[in-house]
């Protein structure tokens, strides 16, 4: 209960790798390309562009520097197999800045990847929105981790408890490991018992009667 939850924002966008081709043309060609968007946008060159734009922007209060290295582990992105539309999402603690970032790093990337792929043209199919609601929290994962964990921990336990205790708690074994040298003349109950007191009233009333008869000590006198 205690994480944080992230908030995300996506900018989607469809890539054209050159006017002059067909549509055909133009789904093989961004196909080939797919690999090569994601390390155009996490490249340092293209972060460390859209931190300077964050970073001279005085609207911009969400944190006191970005950096190359904290954009990109805030950015993922998606391409969509058999298409050429890719897809940019930014994760946050704060809404606002999950949308402002993915802005910026969005026009930044349409930017370098027109410039670094001759002909491509990068279009806005959906720019990033404002998150209404958490997109991950994490509870229902730590939930499981930490019934796992409280599980070996709890076994450990019982196992050390058990293997450091010095309590005999057994008439079998004593009778197992000292037969010979120490045997068993006598047990007293244990009255904390949950049966109560009548619980072994009862049951040594019970062993007595069938191993003791007083009518025979009757007869023998």
């Amino acid at each position: 209960f205690m994480v944080t939850p992230t908030y995300s924002s996506s900018a989607t966008m469809l890539i054209n790798s050159g006017s002059n081709m067909t549509s055909y043309q133009q789904i093989l060609a961004g196909q080939y390309q797919l690999e090569d968007y994601p390390f155009i946008l996490k490249s340092h060159d293209t972060l460390q562009k859209a931190a300077n734009i964050l970073n001279a922007d005085e609207t911009v209060n969400y944190r006191d520097n970005y950096t190359a290295s904290i954009l990109y582990g805030m950015v993922s992105c998606q391409a969509v197999e058999d298409s050429r539309i890719f897809k940019i999402t930014v994760t946050s603690t704060n809404p606002d800045e999950a949308q402002k970032v993915a802005n910026v790093i969005k026009d930044v990337f349409e930017d370098e990847t027109e410039r670094i792929i001759s002909g491509t043209v990068v279009q806005s199919v959906e720019s990033p929105r404002l998150p209404v609601a958490a997109s991950a929290s994490g509870l229902k994962k730590n939930v499981v981790v930490g019934a796992a964990v409280g599980g070996v921990i709890g076994v450990v336990i019982v196992v050390l408890l058990g293997l450091g205790s010095d309590v005999l708690d057994s008439e079998e074994w004593l009778l197992k490991n000292f037969k010979e040298e120490a045997p068993l003349l006598a047990t007293i109950p244990d009255a904390s018992y949950s049966g109560g007191r009548n619980y072994y009233r009862y049951k040594y009333k019970r062993y007595y009667r069938y191993s003791f008869d007083p009518r025979d000590e009757k007869e023998s006198k």
